[in-house]
This record gives structure tokens, sequence and C-alpha cells, in this order.
């Protein structure tokens, strides 16, 4: 996690499904784990002052594939 720029930081969280992110965006988990997640940083001496800026986004497999997949590296 330390080696991002305090602003450049992100975390992606990813289903399979649509349906399995929308239950998750349902039940209000988004903003649970987002907090958990940056509350872990402060945590383990994460800049205090980029904690906030840290970007936690959540997508589906199934999204991905839509909108073109993803990049492999070979």
């Amino acid at each position: 996690m330390g080696f991002a720029e305090p602003t450049g930081l992100c975390c992606l969280v990813f289903f399979e499904h649509d349906a399995e992110l929308a239950r998750f965006e349902t039940a209000g988990l988004t903003q649970t784990v987002s907090t958990l997640f940056r509350d872990a940083l402060t945590r383990t001496g994460y800049p205090a002052s980029a904690v906030p800026h840290v970007d936690v986004s959540f997508h589906s497999d199934e999204t991905i594939d839509r909108s073109g997949g993803y990049l492999y590296w070979r």
C-alpha cells in the first residue's frame, strides 16, 4: 500500500456479476468497505492527509466485459 503516491492510491473491488454488485450496493456496503479500507490505511501509517483522497471503487466483471474487457499483458 505504501508504494503509491499519496494522492494516487485506489482500491478496485470486483464482483463476478452485476447482480452481486447491486446487492452489495443496495445493502449500503460500499461506504462501509471504503471507510474500513481508509481506516486500515491510517492504522498502517499511510499519510493521514492523503487518506481522504484514496479512491475506492466497485465494479463487476460483466461491466468490464461490456466496456471492452480487461487488458492482459503477456
